[in-house]
């Protein structure tokens, strides 16, 4: 994993975060609001 500085406590709190917001979310419309803002900066 690339190190950006950011502490491990950070990070896992972060993808623990995710993790909550992925279960709650349908999967469709989480990947709509990953892929989203990917697919309009390229």
């Amino acid at each position: 994993m690339a190190s950006n500085g950011a502490s491990p406590r950070i990070v896992d709190a972060t993808e623990n975060s995710l993790d909550k917001i992925k279960r709650q979310l349908p999967s469709e419309v989480y990947r709509n609001l990953l892929l989203g803002p990917l697919i309009q900066a390229i």
